[in-house]
């Protein structure tokens, strides 16, 4: 059967994005946090998992840890945007940044959650 499109010509899959470590998986990273918040795979973009560490070893008392839970929870919490799947929230790491969390199908067609800066599609 021949796609409608024709004949893909690249592709680039979740699993090799977080191999490259362009996404940061964060469920495999801390999996308590993240099954306590979502029972989907999660990952990071890498430009906000650099933020949170810089913010973990800048900001007094802060931990990675922390911060995953508050981007995960404030994820959870966060109105619907008009499109259910994607949540949009703003939350303080070094300064306050704004981010979306968008649920899409992963590799294998399964539900994953993916949270980047807004725009950083």
């Amino acid at each position: 059967m021949e796609s409608v499109f024709g004949e893909l010509i690249s592709s680039y899959s979740r699993a090799e994005a977080i191999n490259d470590c362009v996404l940061v998986d964060v469920g495999a990273a801390y999996p308590v946090i993240a099954r306590a918040h979502y029972k989907v795979p999660i990952a990071f973009t890498a430009a906000l998992w650099s933020r949170i560490e810089a913010a973990a070893a800048s900001v007094s008392g802060a931990s990675r840890e922390g911060f995953v839970h508050d981007v995960l929870y404030l994820a959870k919490t966060a109105k619907d945007s008009g499109d259910p799947s994607r949540r949009r929230f703003t939350i303080k790491l070094d300064e306050v940044v704004e981010l979306e969390a968008i649920v899409g199908p992963g590799d294998n067609l399964e539900p994953v959650l993916t949270v980047g800066f807004l725009g950083e599609d």
